[in-house]
């Protein structure tokens, strides 16, 4: 059987690698009006600024693509242009790294009314700092704000909404398909 994909990763563990996943890639299609765990609808417009060989821009893209989603692709991150892709597309959702959040924020001339048809933001792909996930709260509002953390061979994975995170900051949330423990020095 053909592997569902063949994923890059960051080298966060070791050196950069490809990750092969053995499972199919499959997908139910989403049902229109509901979003999923991420905030993400089917009807909604997806704007991704990252690469695409990496995992975590490739899960909004495939799965924005296999419920007929219209899909933004940046080839390469701007502020300013992905704010004008946001306005100009009506986009709903959009996946980034903290990285492309905080130049946003940093915009000095950011028209926040240009983000109001977003409903949803995903940040994962490294930490984000407590006054960046402040900002975007206040941007587009607690419940559109998604941060998963995990890694790109999906052993398990931390997720938490921004209005659970503002009742319990500042957590990474809670294991989805692992189990978490925290230990001290002595084990």
């Amino acid at each position: 059987p053909c592997p569902g994909k063949a994923i890059g990763s960051g080298g966060s563990t070791g050196r950069p690698k490809i990750i092969v996943d053995p499972r199919p890639w499959l997908s139910v299609p989403s049902v229109p009006g509901r979003p999923d765990p991420f905030g993400r609808k089917a009807e909604h417009t997806v704007l991704v600024g990252g690469p695409i060989y990496h995992n975590g821009p490739f899960g909004p893209v495939f799965a924005g693509l296999f419920d007929g989603a219209r899909v933004v692709l940046m080839d390469r991150f701007d502020a300013a242009r992905a704010v004008e892709l946001i306005r100009g597309h009506q986009v709903g959702w959009t996946f980034m790294v903290p990285t492309q959040m905080a130049r946003i924020a940093r915009l000095e001339d950011l028209d926040r009314t240009a983000l109001s048809s977003l409903e949803g933001l995903y940040h994962a792909g490294a930490f984000c700092p407590e006054w960046l996930k402040r900002t975007w709260m206040e941007l587009i509002g607690p419940r559109a704000v998604f941060e998963a953390a995990g890694p790109a061979e999906q052993v398990g994975a931390t997720f938490i909404r921004g209005d659970e995170w503002l009742e319990h900051a500042p957590s990474v949330g809670r294991g989805v398909a692992c189990d978490v423990r925290i230990l001290g020095a002595d084990g």
